[in-house]
């Protein structure tokens, strides 16, 4: 019921006040507040994260300690990147590069021996991620490699159990982490301005996000990337146009 959460929720300062009744989401009042990442992560614990069911707990094998769950938007933005038409900063995917220096050095410097994929079924229009095909081919002969059921429910049970959770450039991972008490890595990359709304909603402010989330590392696409190809962008991005964020417990 998103009036009584809306009521229930603290009050706050809004980034723009404009933004009270934007069609984007019925709870925008509250999705484009003042707030730190440690403050989100207070308010999604206290007042959402008691509305999640028993049965999507019992959807899903928590995943281990030495497994990454890693969310890739696939479908209707799945190949948007910075030189993509119409293109708002936040539908833009983050490089393969990403994912693979998760993957290999995110475990305290070691590489994860497990990968958990979440993302659709469906590619809207043939828009698929191309860094699914990319994380197998080159992770496959090394790592154990698990593929999403396609059920929300146990997509929903292992970002809420993981203790290792890459996100994309998606509200479903930025939000649900929120609410994971077993998190202890966390990993993010953005294009993002860091004064931009969007940077507030997604908890992409370095190094506020260290408070709520000591172990996390985020990446940062550097504008200077551009121009580049799709798939130079996907498969070929230059490492040194991607800007580590360490938190000083990663």
């Amino acid at each position: 019921n998103p009036a009584k959460l809306r009521s229930e929720l603290p009050k706050c300062e809004l980034i723009n006040p404009e933004e009270q009744d934007h069609p984007f989401c019925k709870t925008a009042s509250t999705s484009f507040c003042k707030r730190s990442a440690a403050e989100w992560k207070q308010a999604f614990r206290d007042y959402i994260l008691p509305y999640v069911q028993p049965h999507i707990y019992e959807s899903c094998t928590p995943p281990g300690d030495d497994t990454i769950v890693i969310h890739l938007r696939n479908g209707d933005v799945g190949q948007k990147y910075p030189d993509s038409k119409n293109n708002a900063p936040f539908h833009q995917q983050p490089p393969c590069l990403y994912f693979h220096k998760v993957i290999e050095e995110g475990n305290g410097g070691k590489p994860f021996s497990t990968i958990q994929l979440i993302y659709e079924k469906e590619a809207h229009k043939g828009k698929t991620n191309m860094c699914i095909k990319d994380i197998v081919e080159k992770h496959n002969a090394t790592k154990r490699i698990l593929h999403t059921n396609f059920k929300i429910q146990s997509d929903l049970c292992m970002m809420l159990t993981a203790k290792n959770l890459a996100a994309t450039s998606s509200p479903v991972s930025t939000t649900v982490k929120r609410m994971n008490p077993n998190l202890e890595r966390y990993f993010w990359s953005t294009k993002i301005e860091e004064n931009q709304p969007m940077a507030n909603l997604y908890d992409l402010q370095f190094p506020a996000i260290c408070e709520a989330y000591p172990k996390s590392i985020g990446f940062r696409i550097k504008d200077e990337v551009r121009p580049i190809t799709k798939e130079d962008y996907f498969l070929n991005f230059p490492p040194k146009y991607l800007e580590e964020l360490r938190c000083p417990g990663a």
